[in-house]
């Protein structure tokens, strides 16, 4: 059976959207202009019709995932798909056309080539496939959707506009002709209808009212669409100026100094630079924890590659501790650890660069930056901070707190020896945290 998420799948399905437009605008063209079965056109009858069938044999062995749970049964999985799409397929696949013509017969011809126009339910069923699995934008895979239909909606109304003889009789170029005819379906369907080219026979009227009808239909349509992309095209900066007036008010309700509202404007400005305004922790924290954990992995591969400290622990204790770190962020000038406070935890550099300070208003006698870490003495011999530590710049950290710090040395014991190896030789002389 094929695994309806495999590339293969996926691929195949792209063809057949493909010939499935091609169907829905190379019919309509046929049936009003009404030009012969050439070699060209028979052809491309013979290759949708092969494509089509194949198509049903593929979908035929298809499994299915029911909430989330690939199908097994090979035996449910077919009998679903004959009872759903099964029947359309069909009929979108016989070349009812060369059939009917062999038979010396052209009565009812025109309906039978529309049967073809019936697979395009499938086109759309296939592209809320791949927002699903590829995690497309909702808006704007709606847009698409949305432009596709008003472009073979007006294709359909020219067409139809050709077929009732809306076109004057002197438009004898075929390209003329749907350029007219187009240009009306275009104007009508707008709204718009300059009234430079009008119904003038029954059939004309009562065809012109039904597009009138469909015009207002698609006119609100695309209207509300648009208004819909453009309010959530940008869902991340609505919401992060949302955050940004409360802020605001907080600030001027209670009156802070500017200087301090200075900073805390220049911190938001760098959450949003940095990540767009949003904690990660907010977004992946209703996923499973095995999710979560891959997530973690990777948002920090590039730190958990400069640390040599968690390069040399082992997969399950660098994952343990992945969970269990904090992000946090830090401005210029910002304590992160003051001299003789009690540890709480220990600190790794993922951006940006710090100062050792011996005590607050001495210059610094290190510098540490990506892929340090600091702190970790206070925890492992229970005494105070020997030296405080201020962001040199915006600054962004990972924080274990003491007792995840703690379960982690009790569960690795490789772990704690690394740690006390390297605390130790800072207690005699700083180190950097990196491979000497």
């Amino acid at each position: 059976m094929i695994c309806p998420t495999s590339h293969r799948k996926h691929a195949w399905d792209s063809l057949i959207a493909v010939t499935i437009l091609v169907s829905a605008v190379e019919i309509p063209l046929r049936l009003a202009f009404d030009y012969p079965m050439t070699a060209p056109v028979l052809t491309l009858e013979i290759i949708l019709t092969v494509l089509y069938f194949i198509d049903i044999v593929v979908s035929f062995n298809t499994s299915r995932i029911i909430r989330g749970k690939l199908e097994n049964s090979p035996e449910d999985s077919r009998r679903a798909y004959a009872r759903s799409w099964f029947f359309v397929d069909l009929l979108s696949a016989i070349p009812f056309e060369p059939i009917v013509l062999s038979m010396g017969g052209s009565a009812y011809l025109g309906t039978f080539r529309l049967l073809r126009v019936l697979k395009l339910p499938v086109l759309v069923r296939f592209l809320r496939r791949l927002e699903l699995t590829y995690l497309l934008n909702p808006s704007l895979l709606r847009l698409g959707l949305s432009t596709i239909g008003v472009l073979l909606l007006s294709h359909w109304v020219a067409c139809g506009w050709i077929a009732i003889g809306g076109v004057p009789p002197n438009v004898n170029d075929p390209v003329s002709v749907y350029i007219r005819s187009l240009y009306w379906a275009v104007t009508t369907l707008t709204t718009v209808g300059y009234g430079d080219l009008i119904p003038k026979t029954n059939m004309q009227m009562l065809f012109t009212m039904v597009v009138m009808f469909l015009g207002v239909g698609m006119y609100a349509f695309i209207i509300g669409s648009i208004a819909r992309l453009i309010a959530s095209a940008d869902h991340a900066r609505v919401q992060f100026r949302e955050q940004m007036e409360q802020v605001n008010a907080f600030m001027s309700y209670h009156k802070l100094p500017k200087k301090l509202r200075g900073r805390i404007g220049r911190y938001y400005q760098y959450l949003w630079d940095s990540r767009m305004g949003m904690e990660d922790k907010s977004i992946t924290e209703r996923l499973p924890e095995p999710i979560q954990a891959d997530i973690a992995l990777f948002l920090m591969r590039d730190i958990l590659e400069t640390l040599p400290l968690l390069k040399k622990a082992g997969p399950e204790v660098v994952r343990e501790l992945v969970m269990k770190l904090n992000p946090c962020v830090y401005g210029p000038g910002d304590y992160i650890i003051r001299k003789g406070e009690t540890g709480d935890c220990v600190f790794f550099i993922k951006e940006g660069e710090v100062e050792v300070m011996g005590d607050e208003d001495q210059e610094p006698i290190a510098v540490l930056s990506r892929g340090s870490y600091f702190g970790e003495s206070a925890l492992l011999f229970q005494q105070k901070r020997n030296a405080s530590v201020r962001a040199k710049e915006y600054v962004d950290l990972y924080s274990l707190d003491k007792n995840s710090f703690e379960q982690a040395v009790e569960l690795f014991p490789e772990f704690e020896k690394e740690v006390r190896k390297v605390a130790q030789r800072r207690n005699a002389g700083f180190d950097t945290g990196k491979s000497q």
